[in-house]
């Protein structure tokens, strides 16, 4: 991780880091193993920095949630830093889990699982409970969602908490009094940062789905890992969970799964997928964007034909051509521009 601007092709063309602290301006965030965070597409009124990982609120009532979906199985663990709070204590923020649809419910709406972080209050889907905690700038609050048993945990500073008795004997590790049961987990659940109404100026969360448990210099680093070895997490991962990141994602059993022959720096892709029947389709990844492809011996571009979205990681179907629900697809794809020999650019 210190090796920041280093050339490792052998023609010893180093960068020299300026205007960065290598500790926490580095993460372990890259295109070969990609984590989730906040999305900025979610809500204009959304002011995000720290590659997306922190959220000051301005005001108003707005949704964001994560880049990734939960998967429909698995179990899966990410941390939120109360980095600042407005002036008088009230941080007014709903920090969890949400599921969305035509609306984009949120935890605001009542749909969905969390932590009313005014005073850690859990949300669930027969009320609100307080656990008689405040919340204050440095807390760290943790969520563990067990998509196999439809569990969710919330914690704070490592201690989880539920809905009744003493309420700080939850364990995510052992699956034991978590705070919500009986989650469908058939819905598209994505962890979500919401805010409402306008004492919320100045309030800072800043997540982490395994990329930087200093959430950005706040704290001291830790390197907790998954049971994967994978992520920077600031507490031990509960066992069994995972973070919420594309090595994780193999072999999870969702109907988003692809299957590539080929490495990703080649021009060419073949792929398997099973269609849905939907018009809000399969999503088949490549890890590039296609300029045309060709599904069971039949054609398409991006030109030709409303019936897939070229998008720049895969191929997402938009009707029941080739997309019959149930039913086995070999598409072959090709890139559009290969990055190996394209250019990136900054801001």
């Amino acid at each position: 991780m210190s090796l920041l601007g280093i050339d490792r092709t052998g023609n010893n063309n180093h960068w020299t880091v300026n205007n960065m602290t290598v500790a926490t301006d580095q993460m372990l965030d890259s295109p070969t193993n990609n984590f989730a965070c906040m999305n900025p597409l979610s809500d204009s009124s959304a002011t995000l920095s720290q590659g997306n990982l922190q959220n000051q609120y301005g005001g108003g009532n707005y949704y964001c949630p994560a880049t990734f979906q939960l998967p429909k199985t698995g179990k899966w663990y990410w941390e939120v830093h109360i980095t600042a709070l407005h002036s008088n204590g009230n941080c007014y923020g709903r920090l969890g889990i949400t599921y969305e649809d035509s609306n984009s419910k949120t935890i605001n709406d009542g749909y969905g699982y969390g932590v009313y972080a005014s005073g850690l209050h859990m949300l669930t889907s027969t009320g609100v409970y307080s656990t008689g905690l405040t919340d204050d700038v440095g807390d760290i609050i943790q969520f563990a969602v067990d998509m196999d048993n439809g569990k969710f945990y919330i914690g704070q500073d490592d201690t989880y908490y539920h809905t009744s008795g003493s309420y700080n004997d939850s364990n995510p590790s052992n699956g034991t009094n978590p705070a919500a049961t009986s989650m469908d987990t058939t819905l598209d659940w994505r962890p979500d940062f919401n805010v409402g109404h306008d004492s919320s100026y100045g309030t800072k969360f800043h997540a982490n789905f395994g990329q930087d448990s200093s959430f950005a210099g706040n704290k001291t680093a830790q390197g907790n890992q998954d049971s994967n070895s994978i992520g920077d997490f600031y507490y031990s991962v509960p066992t069994g969970f995972l973070a919420l990141c594309t090595n994780n994602l193999t072999g999870i059993s969702t109907p988003y799964q692809a299957y590539s022959s080929c490495s990703t720096e080649d021009e060419y892709k073949e792929v398997t997928y099973t269609g849905n029947g939907s018009s809000d389709g399969t999503f088949i990844y490549l890890g590039f964007l296609a300029t045309n492809i060709c599904i069971d011996g039949t054609n398409y571009t991006n030109a030709s034909t409303s019936s897939f979205d070229f998008l720049s990681n895969g191929i997402k179907c938009r009707s029941t051509t080739k997309n019959s629900n149930g039913t086995s697809y070999t598409l072959e794809a090709w890139v559009d521009t290969d990055f190996k020999y394209n250019t990136a650019e900054g801001n």
